[in-house]
């Protein structure tokens, strides 16, 4: 079942893609776990935390999860496209033959790619994190949602927002969860949420079934 669904997602995407849009969200739940969807090295606001994190490149050059980790203090501290992208290339250079650091290194991607503005890119790396993973990855709704809003598809990140908000209620359902669940983002993702749960509240106050 995990494969046909795959199957079938992969041609709607390929379909969408063309038109660099995500697809419309697509019926069931998005609720699988995902070890690849996390952010390693994650104290860089902080010269101690840079520090640690160049010993350890220096001392581990062959871990992807070091050259990621940096990626995302470029892209996000300094919007500084030229150095994310060549450690995100040190990183895929040392991932050969590891699927779940190639799924990091995709998902990661997905983020920087939003960060430095390059939505088409960071859908193509997000698309692969998924069909590598195989099934329903829970950070597809919301992630699809932010891309498509910054990407300005309204209506698809409204759907993709409602089907964050279905599966997930305890972290999309009121603006104050979808904060706290946001707090570490950077203002421009976060905002954009923001902006569809308030459209989507507003949405689902004004329909009668409600």
């Amino acid at each position: 079942m995990r494969l046909i669904f795959a199957t079938a997602w992969l041609l709607l995407w390929c379909a969408a893609a063309a038109a660099q849009v995500p697809p419309a969200p697509a019926e069931g739940r998005f609720l699988d776990p995902d070890r690849a969807a996390r952010v390693h090295f994650g104290e860089l606001d902080s010269e101690h935390g840079r520090a640690r994190l160049e010993r350890h490149l220096q001392r581990r050059p062959d871990d992807s999860r070091g050259w990621t980790a940096r990626a995302f203090w470029h892209a996000v501290t300094h919007g500084d496209a030229a150095a994310a992208l060549a450690d995100l290339e040190r990183a895929r250079g040392v991932i050969e033959g590891h699927p779940l650091r190639e799924r990091e290194t995709l998902w990661s991607e997905g983020w920087i790619r939003l960060h430095l503005g390059h939505v088409p890119e960071a859908r193509d790396a997000w698309t692969r994190a998924m069909q590598m993973h195989g099934g329903r990855p829970f950070w597809v709704p919301h992630s699809f949602a932010v891309l498509a809003e910054l990407g300005g598809e309204r209506h698809v990140a409204l759907g993709w927002y409602a089907v964050a908000v279905r599966d997930m209620p305890q972290r999309w359902g009121s603006r104050e969860q979808a904060l706290a669940y946001t707090r570490r983002w950077r203002d421009a993702e976060r905002n954009a949420m923001l902006a569809l749960h308030d459209a989507w509240r507003a949405e689902r106050d004004h329909d009668p079934a409600h």
